[in-house]
């Protein structure tokens, strides 16, 4: 009977109410309801339990079906037809079942407003390649003024040439130096920071040194970067931090690259509390192909990847601009604080 009907829908010159007729058959609350019938009497079961029902069709949609019109937009339910966009906006409800929602009321009821960054000022603190640069494009694609900050400002102006990007200086770990960061820009809707200094090997290759510098960028930077801008953001703003996988799941030679995510992670739950409504919260990456591992050689890097893509669950390696589209959403959302989100493709489960 579906496919029967989806044959129908496809003819040339179709009716409007053979199109609705397939669209209807291809909704699940009814195909569940039809498949494994095998008599009257089981169909008629079926019907009752599910206690199917339609909403009215928008007074346009149905202004254009009584009298046979074609819109020009193709419905996004029944594939390549014309004239049935408005189909889409019909629900289909069974027992248990929660209503189908357009794109528009997905997007109210998850408290998501992917225009929200448009006008709005991000300063991202970090270099002009890998995961910022992928943030600073997305930032600008979604309508939104960037400001790069960095050690070095004229390779920044480089990597963004022509992009209209504010570039400034800053070294997260001299105060002074994002006091003054502060003191120059006058406002800002959110604060981005994906700065850091690894401190690779285990622990007995450690050093003082080499741990706290890590902390000092990747943990202590965030702390600075919070007490200088945190009154020059409003309250629907938020800071958005860089956290690491191996908070989740610590792997030999990584200890002190662990304890500074770690770190991370409870310096973004503790300011989501202080600067309420402001919100706080981190990414934590996986593996991420961002030219950081191209130091290990072409062989090394490749047989790396390819043994932690087939382990990982997503069973593949993480991009930057995988990392860009949660930031998107991380600064966007206004329901979320106070988090740390894995962005590692289930890499801390295994």
């Amino acid at each position: 009977m579906i496919d029967a009907a989806r044959a129908v829908a496809a003819r040339p010159g179709a009716t409007v109410p053979q199109v609705a007729l397939a669209w209807l058959l291809a909704q699940p609350a009814v195909t569940s309801v039809i498949t494994g019938a095998r008599t009257e009497q089981q169909l008629t079961a079926n019907l009752a339990a599910s206690e199917l029902r339609l909403t009215e069709m928008h007074a346009p949609c149905a202004s254009r079906a009584s009298a046979r019109e074609r819109s020009p937009a193709p419905c996004c339910c029944v594939p390549d037809h014309p004239g049935t966009a408005g189909l889409a906006n019909m629900t289909v409800r069974g027992a248990g079942s929660a209503p189908r929602l357009n794109h528009d009321e997905i997007a109210q009821r998850k408290g998501v407003n992917m225009s929200a960054l448009k006008n709005k000022t991000v300063l991202i603190v970090g270099r002009g390649s890998g995961i910022a640069g992928a943030i600073a494009l997305a930032v600008r694609e979604a309508g939104g003024q960037v400001i790069a900050a960095g050690r070095s400002p004229d390779e920044l102006a480089e990597a963004y040439r022509g992009m209209n990007f504010g570039i400034e200086r800053v070294d997260v770990t001299d105060e002074s130096s994002v006091a003054d960061l502060a003191g120059r820009v006058a406002s800002v809707d959110h604060v981005v920071s994906t700065a850091s200094a690894r401190a690779r090997g285990g622990y007995e290759d450690l050093t003082p040194g080499l741990v706290a510098a890590s902390f000092a960028v990747k943990a202590i930077g965030p702390l600075l970067l919070a007490k200088h801008f945190a009154k020059k953001i409003p309250p629907d703003g938020s800071l958005l931090f860089m956290s690491g996988a191996t908070a989740l799941k610590p792997t030999p030679g990584m200890l002190a690259v662990a304890a500074t995510n770690a770190a991370v992670d409870a310096v973004t739950a503790g300011l989501a509390v202080e600067l309420a409504p402001v919100r706080v919260n981190a990414i934590a990456p996986g593996t991420i192909d961002t030219g950081a591992y191209d130091a290990l050689g072409a062989d090394r890097k490749a047989a790396l990847f390819a043994a932690r893509a087939a382990a990982n669950p997503a069973r593949r390696i993480g991009t930057a601009d995988d990392i860009a589209a949660v930031a998107l959403m991380a600064l966007t959302s206004d329901f979320l604080t106070g988090v740390a989100i894995p962005v590692d493709g289930g890499e801390h489960l295994v």
